[in-house]
């Protein structure tokens, strides 16, 4: 399966529709960013979402991730710090809350043992190490 994943991607290259909160806290879907590298906060954001948006509305997703670029804490650091009850109310609009700041407090464990986000996704191992990650999977 993962072959057939890669030789799609080398054919049809990112599509780049996965959507962003930008800066303004309007949600994005940006033709151009498959064109680009993308920054940390993007990046994380997408792992984020990916974690939020299970047994929910991509709609619920937007609102717990807009509530979270307002309170800059887009942020593995800022992530790793915060409580869990209020991680848990910052995602609330998501479903299954307490559940997700769990895995999202599981990943965040996770991804500090790289030195940033890229190290993480060139780590040719990634898929399996991320299953292993409880709640992702």
């Amino acid at each position: 399966m993962l072959n057939t994943y890669n030789k799609l991607l080398e054919a049809y290259k990112e599509q780049g529709w996965w959507p962003i909160v930008n800066p303004f806290n309007k949600v994005v879907y940006n033709k151009n960013f498959k064109n680009r590298k993308k920054i940390e906060t993007e990046k994380l954001q997408i792992c984020l979402g990916c974690i939020l948006t299970q047994n929910t509305s991509w709609k619920n997703v937007e609102k717990s991730l807009i509530t979270l670029n307002k309170k800059k804490l887009i942020s593995i650091k800022k992530l790793d710090k915060i409580l869990d009850k209020k991680l848990a109310l910052l995602i609330k609009s998501s479903g299954y809350y307490n559940q997700k700041t769990k895995t999202i407090k599981s990943f965040i464990k996770f991804a500090k043992k790289y030195k940033n986000l890229n190290e993480m996704f060139s780590d040719k191992n990634i898929r399996n190490k991320l299953l292993n990650v409880k709640g992702i999977g």
